[in-house]
């Protein structure tokens, strides 16, 4: 099952290369007017990863992408099976 879940992620994260620019967090964070509304690829370390579910119990996951002093936060539904310290 673990490694099912790693080629779904290895997929998702291949076909979204295609579809925006990757940038840095700190680039993210200093130009936002630039790249607000546009798909974009931030690729960092895992922290503070958080598995929950809503009070209508739908699954979501959240997590921190820290770069340089820079941190930005992720959300996603569902639970993705990552961890601390794993690079995305």
């Amino acid at each position: 099952m673990q490694w099912a879940i790693q080629v779904v992620i290895i997929i998702l994260l291949t076909s979204l290369a295609w579809a925006g620019e990757k940038v840095s967090v700190a680039a993210l964070l200093q130009n936002s007017e630039r790249y607000d509304g546009k798909t974009v690829i931030v690729e960092r370390e895992i922290t503070s990863y958080k598995e929950k579910f809503s009070r209508r119990g739908n699954s979501y996951t959240t997590f921190r992408l820290e770069d340089n002093g820079f941190s930005v936060a992720v959300f996603a539904w569902g639970h993705l099976g990552l961890k601390d310290g794993l690079r995305v």
